[in-house]
């Protein structure tokens, strides 16, 4: 029941329990003889057990003590040891606590006869342990979360600084903005496609970037901008993304021997819902979605690049044509001014041989008949000595009428010949014509026929010139007549 030093406490205290029963005996009757005024006797106390055989209650206090002890230390013994057995479940408990928290304070899980342990406190440190646990993984998330956000955010920084930068060069622009990413990405080679849209009647696909493998390409290639992937990358306006790399891919070539990459992004150069190219870019490791993200942000942020820089590009150019449009303008309106001066001196001298042209018109139509003919033979204008000679009223009465009406039956076998000369073209013709008059006579011309051209040398129309020769020619005859007499 007890150790060897508690067992000697022990019979020490039982010991004294026993004396103590004895002493309270003594005492007990030593009072009792001195109230009653008795003599105490061996014989006086027989006699008083058995007068009174209560009192053998009081012999047994030295028995009964020690029995009260040994009960008493029993008891407590038993109480301490539970006590001292639950003080040692906590104490054992309390060590499991402080191993838990030591654990979860290291970051450690906790051991399995802990985890499976039914103890409430310990069930609250295991659900302590899952928060801890969900909340290290979430900081964790958040931390690298933030962590991608600065890497995008140091990314796009870096790419908008180049596009600041290149404002001018479409090619160095997209060159230089092409190289960042592929390393920015560790990404093995890309290429970067714009549309060129200057001649809206052939729309094609130009790359004015490549980069493979560290160092820059400088590609002159063309596609349409339905071709292929990229095609595909910019009908659908979304980014395409591949695991294995088709085969015949030949936009993607091996750098290191005979390894190829295995994963390709195409993401679109989309600003406002207009593509205006693509970016591919090729590794060997799968993409994740924060390089989704930059890449998708700098193609956008690339994309409205262009879109200024075609547009500065196109001012420039239109500004350009204007300011040689203006120059030229100018320069005809010098020669226009010059060209002016010009056409007013020969306006003047028009103007001035308009005069004498029409002095010399009006001098041959008082002096000479004159009539135009169109290639026809239809009289066109006749002057008013032709009238005058010919006898008719006017010129309504002469206008339209054929050349043939005005030549004697007798001489068109030699005169048809002549016209249809003239009215194709031939040579002029001089020599006397006789004329028929309106009322039949005839009268006699020295007359010559000319064939006015067109700019082309076409034949325009026939002029007729003549003089009348009547009273030369009948002189002339009557002197043949005398001298023939």
């Amino acid at each position: 029941m007890v150790g060897h030093p508690e067992q000697e406490r022990y019979i020490r205290l039982l010991l004294k329990a026993f004396l103590s029963g004895i002493l309270i005996c003594v005492l007990f009757y030593g009072m009792f003889f001195i109230f009653r005024k008795e003599p105490f006797s061996i014989y006086a106390f027989l006699r008083l057990h058995q007068n009174s055989p209560v009192f053998v209650l009081v012999d047994m206090f030295p028995f009964v003590l020690p029995a009260i002890v040994h009960f008493s230390v029993y008891r407590f013994v038993k109480y301490a040891n539970i006590l001292k057995k639950r003080l040692a479940e906590k104490d054992e408990r309390i060590d499991h606590y402080w191993h838990a928290i030591d654990n979860l304070i290291d970051g450690h899980e906790l051991p399995e006869e802990i985890s499976e342990s039914d103890d409430p406190m310990l069930k609250r440190i295991r659900e302590l342990e899952r928060k801890i646990k969900r909340s290290s993984e979430e900081a964790e998330r958040s931390k690298m979360e933030e962590e991608k956000k600065a890497w995008i955010s140091d990314g796009i920084s870096r790419i908008n600084e180049i596009l600041r930068r290149n404002r001018d060069d479409i090619h160095r622009l997209t060159q230089e903005v092409l190289s960042y990413l592929i390393k920015y990405l560790k990404a093995c080679q890309g290429g970067i496609f714009v549309i060129n849209d200057e001649n809206s009647a052939e729309i094609y696909l130009e790359q004015t970037a490549s980069f493979a493998y560290g160092r820059n390409k400088y590609p002159d290639r063309r596609l349409s901008v339905t071709e292929g992937l990229i095609g595909a990358c910019i009908q659908e306006k979304q980014t395409l993304s591949f695991s294995e790399i088709p085969d015949g891919y030949s936009h993607i070539t091996s750098g290191l021997g005979d390894a190829t990459p295995d994963h390709l992004i195409i993401v679109p150069l989309l600003y406002n819902d207009t593509v205006f190219g693509v970016i591919e870019v090729a590794s060997f490791r799968p993409f994740e979605q924060h390089e989704f993200i930059l890449l998708e942000t700098a193609a956008e942020n690339l994309a409205a690049s262009i879109e200024a820089l075609k547009i500065t590009l196109r001012t420039a150019r239109l500004l350009e044509e204007t300011q040689k449009q203006a120059r030229i303008l100018s320069e005809q309106d010098v020669k226009m001014r010059e060209q002016m001066e010009e056409l007013r001196a020969m306006q003047e001298e028009a103007a001035r041989q308009s005069e004498q042209m029409a002095t010399f018109t009006n001098a041959v139509n008082h002096t000479l008949i004159r009539a135009e003919f169109a290639t026809d033979g239809t009289l066109i204008y006749a002057n008013t000595r032709f009238i005058y000679k010919l006898k008719y009223l006017g010129n309504a009465d002469v206008e339209g009428k054929h050349v043939f009406t005005f030549i004697p039956p007798r001489d068109m076998s030699w005169f048809e010949p002549v016209w249809n000369n003239l009215a194709s073209g031939g040579r002029h013709f001089e020599g006397y014509v006789r004329l028929f008059t309106k009322d039949g006579q005839e009268i006699w011309t020295m007359a010559t026929y000319t064939c006015m051209r067109r700019e082309d040398g076409s034949a325009e129309r026939v002029l007729f010139l003549g003089i009348d020769t009547t009273e030369q020619r009948n002189m002339a005859i009557d002197i043949e007549a005398q001298a023939e007499a």
